[in-house]
C-alpha cells in the first residue's frame, strides 16, 4: 500500500509527460526498485555538483543555530534547504538528510584548505542509515 493509503503514487523521469500511462507506481516490487535507484542518483549528483558548497552554508548556518539540509526526489534531482524552513509538517516525497557542517579544525577561511572527508563520511553514513529504515 503506498503512503496515499493505497492509490499509489507515480514517478517519471523529470521533463517527461506525466500521468497514469506513465512512469510507475512507487509501491510496486519494480518501482521501489527505480525510486531506490533514482534515490542514490540524486545522492550521488548532490555530492558531485554541490556538497561542498552546501557543507559551507551549514557550517556558516550552524554559528547561528541553523542548518541546511538536501531532498533527494525519486525523479533523481535534489535541492538544498534551510533546515528550518521545511517545518515539521512537511511529508517529503523523497528522503530528507540534514547536511553535517565543518568543526573549527576542519574549517578555514580558504576553501581550499577546509576538510570535507568527514562530513562527507558522516553523510554517506546517514544516507545508508535513512534508506535502511525506508
Amino acid at each position: 500500500m503506498g503512503k496515499d493509503g493505497g492509490i499509489g503514487l507515480w514517478i517519471g523521469r523529470q521533463g517527461a509527460p506525466r500521468g497514469p500511462h506513465q512512469g510507475s507506481r512507487i509501491d510496486s516490487p519494480d518501482s521501489e526498485l527505480k525510486k531506490s535507484a533514482m534515490l542514490t542518483e540524486a545522492f550521488q549528483l548532490f555530492l558531485a555538483q554541490s556538497f561542498e558548497s552546501a557543507v559551507d552554508s551549514s557550517t556558516r548556518a550552524s554559528w547561528g543555530g541553523g542548518s541546511y539540509s538536501v531532498e533527494l526526489l525519486a525523479d533523481g534531482s535534489y535541492r538544498v534547504l534551510d533546515t528550518d524552513s521545511i517545518g515539521n509538517q512537511y511529508d517529503s516525497p523523497g528522503l530528507i538528510l540534514q547536511i553535517p557542517f565543518l568543526n573549527n579544525e576542519e574549517w578555514d577561511d580558504d576553501p581550499n584548505t577546509r576538510f570535507y572527508e568527514n562530513a562527507k563520511e558522516n553523510l554517506v553514513n546517514k544516507y545508508l542509515e535513512k534508506y535502511a529504515e525506508d
